[in-house]
């Protein structure tokens, strides 16, 4: 197989001087400048029926490459023409042999001029990469591109493009490298690798910065003469080429990228599906992947969709696109992947230090849906914490207590020294008397814990004290949990902006799962002060998102009692439900001095198509999403409740028609008013505040109400619940139908913008007042918001 043609090895002057010149001082006159003709060629053109301006044309925008004799082979629309520089005279044409055209025969190809550059560019591009190389902190990102550069891409069938190569390498200059260098999103810290696939895998570009020169650089790659298609296109080799890449940089804190470009079938076979999953299964969310096929409608890219599909499974942003045969078109591709990197970067940036985080590289990711698998016991995939287990066990659950604004124990009924569940107990213990069990009695200094018969001796009198402290202060908790041994499975099976979730379940005395689906929650990103190879959540990292959706539930509990004011009419309309989850406590190698413990947060499973309603960024799911909710009449009391006068007035109403009491706030879905608050309050206080703010409903004729109302409602209502200070927003889980007739919205992960910025943060997710404001320009006041006599816009 012929290797890519290649000029001769240059020094660093005269490659910057390749670089920096057009691509060929004899390529691009006019198509109208003079040209010598022989009888030779002019015999052949009348054969062929070719005429002279074709061959001017050709030579202005044709594809060049070196031929026999120091002469110039230019291929333009259709037609070959060879062409002998020192005596401007053509030597003879001919059609191309590359099959059908109608790109450059109908269009004008776009030439892209090299990028002017002083003469040190290319030693400071140079240096800068030899610091990244070094310095692997500094690098914010890495994009592979695997191109197909089989005999195909020779075809002149792109509008706007002399061939597909041309297309391929003059968008990838422009609209990845040139564009988000003018427009700031990419700098000299991002890298590139661009490798070019045919019988093998070749690396063109190997972590270059991406700068001026890269982008000259790329330019070059549109002539035959730097890098030319031709035999056969192997995905196999490029997959592999890609994955050695990307390993390149191990850090955490680097975004990645993967561009696959074809134009038609692979050439080889093998399963190039589970390849990409193999690859997508060690990066999940921090990789963004596009596949792009680009070729004739009657082109088949199934392998190529079945590629994104088990890279989405494995938590890639990944997505498939297929432009029609048009340069434009194939640049808004590129431009969409150099948008969606810069989407990664900025997930990977800590809002409230403006920090680039450590994303953990000691996770594997497993298929989403492996979750639907009913296993009767743990395997080799899952780590058991077991009561009879000395190395690995739970030390203790724990929750949020919201009016003390902090964790309490759940109170354990094992035995103090050896784990084993305690049969005796006293009114109100967790676990009943059963298989697994062994006798045992409540500790008689602290009254707190238990200890076994076979452990019966003195209790440790500080441990005694903190037992007796945390009963005594209200900070343990009887709460029933299904068990105190417990199964997580090692792989992630999905990926948020901050956390990663694996499956975990509670196990019964005999080993095997017990009860419902739970999974488990930790952080994405490395915790400051935690060693990398051995990540370790902390409590702390979890109290954020504990009183966030112990918060959430007390203003859905406010919302589900506005709505029974509506009995009987409401008596089918959905109610709301955060889930309350857990932190549980895990201690590995339990005997050794170097023993592991981490703090895991533990909720149910959601059982339903996932779905997320709106963002913390202003994102509004639209109407038709969902069913539209069939409602009983609803008895008209006012016709007052709308007002014509104006389209931008903004009215609030109450159950009577009256307007509502000045005294009352009335927040806007425009803007959210100056406002200062006249106390600080913690999240206890602010939790017997909530009730203190009324919202008065009203009734209203109208019967048009869709499901999914009801959580663009619910945000609006937790803003003027809280007299504006608080909004909930990132609304996400599932809508279930009971069999009774009811129906409910079971949430988790919920964001809180808190509007009073000097005041404790809501974690990660709380945007302020910028979060307030996003959601208010974007929700338009809906049939609920009516109802319940918030400010509604008029539409």
């Amino acid at each position: 197989m012929e290797s890519i043609k290649r000029t001769p090895h240059k020094g660093p002057a005269s490659l910057f001087k390749a670089l920096s010149t057009p691509r060929s001082l004899l390529s691009h006159p006019t198509a109208a400048s003079s040209l010598l003709s022989g009888s030779h060629g002019r015999q052949r053109r009348q054969q062929r029926n070719i005429v002279k301006l074709d061959l001017q044309r050709a030579r202005r925008y044709g594809m060049k490459e070196n031929a026999r004799f120091n002469r110039i082979k230019f291929t333009h629309a259709g037609t070959v023409f060879i062409y002998d520089p020192l005596k401007n005279k053509e030597v003879t044409s001919y059609p191309a042999a590359v099959g059908k055209y109608t790109g450059s025969a109908f269009e004008k190809p776009i030439h892209v001029p090299p990028y002017p550059l002083p003469a040190h560019a290319y030693h400071q591009s140079t240096n800068r990469k030899a610091y990244l190389h070094e310095n692997p902190r500094a690098v914010t990102s890495h994009s592979v591109f695997l191109v197909d550069m089989s005999g195909s891409m020779r075809c002149d069938d792109i509008n706007g493009a002399r061939c597909r190569a041309d297309a391929v390498w003059t968008t990838i200059a422009r609209n990845y490298v040139l564009d988000p260098l003018k427009e700031g999103t990419l700098s000299s810290s991002d890298v590139v690798s661009i490798v070019a696939f045919r019988d093998t895998a070749e690396v063109l570009v190997a972590q270059a910065p991406v700068d001026y020169v890269l982008f000259n650089r790329i330019l070059t790659f549109c002539e035959y003469e730097t890098v030319r298609p031709e035999g056969p296109g192997k995905y196999l080799p490029a997959l592999d080429m890609a994955e050695s890449l990307l390993e390149w940089n191990k850090l955490g804190s680097c975004a990645l990228s993967l561009l696959f470009f074809s134009d038609g079938k692979p050439s080889d076979r093998g399963n190039f599906v589970a390849r990409t999953g193999q690859i997508a299964a060690k990066y999940g969310h921090r990789l963004t992947m596009s596949c792009i096929g680009m070729a004739e409608p009657s082109e088949d890219f199934v392998i190529l969709q079945a590629m994104v599909e088990e890279a989405r499974d494995f938590g890639v942003q990944a997505v498939f696109q297929r432009p029609t045969m048009h340069l434009s078109e194939l640049s808004v591709a590129i431009s969409s992947l150099a948008s969606s990197l810069c989407t990664t970067k900025t997930s990977m940036i800590d809002r409230r230090t403006g920090r680039r985080q450590m994303v953990r590289t000691d996770i594997v990711h497993e298929r989403k849906s492996s979750v639907k698998q009913d296993w009767i016991r743990p395997n080799y995939e899952w780590k058991v914490f077991s009561n009879h287990d000395v190395m690995n066990y739970v030390l203790r659950f724990s929750t949020w207590d919201t009016q003390r604004d902090e964790f309490v124990w759940l109170m354990d009924s094992r035995c103090v020294f050896c784990y084993q569940k305690v049969s005796a107990g006293y009114e109100g213990a967790i676990e009943t008397i059963g298989k697994g069990t062994v006798p045992g009695d409540l500790c008689q200094n602290c009254r707190a814990c238990y200890i076994c018969s076979r452990c019966r001796r003195p209790h440790d009198p500080v441990d005694c004290a903190t037992y007796l402290q945390h009963k005594t202060n209200r900070k343990m908790v009887v709460r029933q949990v299904p068990s105190f041994s417990v199964a997580m499975k090692h792989a992630v099976f999905g990926q948020g902006e901050e956390r990663i979730v694996h499956q975990f379940r509670f196990l019964d005395d005999q080993g095997n799962f017990a009860g419902s689906k739970w999974v488990a929650k930790e952080s994405r990103f490395v915790l400051e002060g935690d060693d990398p190879s051995q990540q370790l959540s902390r409590l702390t990292y979890h109290k954020d998102f504990m009183r966030t959706q112990v918060l959430a539930q007390r203003f859905a509990m406010e919302f589900n009692h506005a709505l029974e004011s509506f009995q009987p009419e409401s008596r089918n309309w959905p109610r709301f439900r955060f889930l309350e989850p857990l932190v549980v406590e895990l201690v590995e190698d339990g005997r050794h001095l170097a023993y592991k413990q981490r703090e895991i947060m533990i909720e149910e499973m959601l059982d339903g198509e996932y779905l997320k309603f709106n963002n913390n960024d202003g994102f509004v799911m639209s109407k038709g999403k969902m069913t539209q909710l069939p409602m009983d009449p609803i008895r008209e009391v006012s016709d007052d409740t709308e007002d014509d006068d104006d389209d931008d007035e903004i009215v609030e109403v109450a159950r009577d028609g009256k307007p509502v009491d000045a005294s009352v706030p009335s927040p806007m879905c425009e803007e959210i008013i100056n406002h200062e608050p006249s106390t600080t309050t913690t999240s206890s206080e602010m939790c017997v505040e909530i009730s203190k703010t009324p919202v008065v409903p009203s009734h209203d004729s109208s019967m048009e109400i869709w499901i999914e109302d009801f959580p663009q409602a619910f945000s609006h209502f937790s803003y003027q619940k809280s007299g504006k200070q608080y909004m909930v927003v990132d609304l996400q889980g599932v809508f279930q139908q009971h069999p009774e007739g009811t129906c409910e919205f079971i949430l988790t992960d919920p964001a809180i913008h808190r509007r009073d910025e000097h005041l404790e943060s809501m974690g990660r997710t709380d945007r302020g007042q910028k979060g307030m404001r996003s959601f208010l320009q974007s929700h338009r006041c809906n049939r609920v918001c009516r109802l319940l006599g918030l400010v509604m816009k008029e539409e």
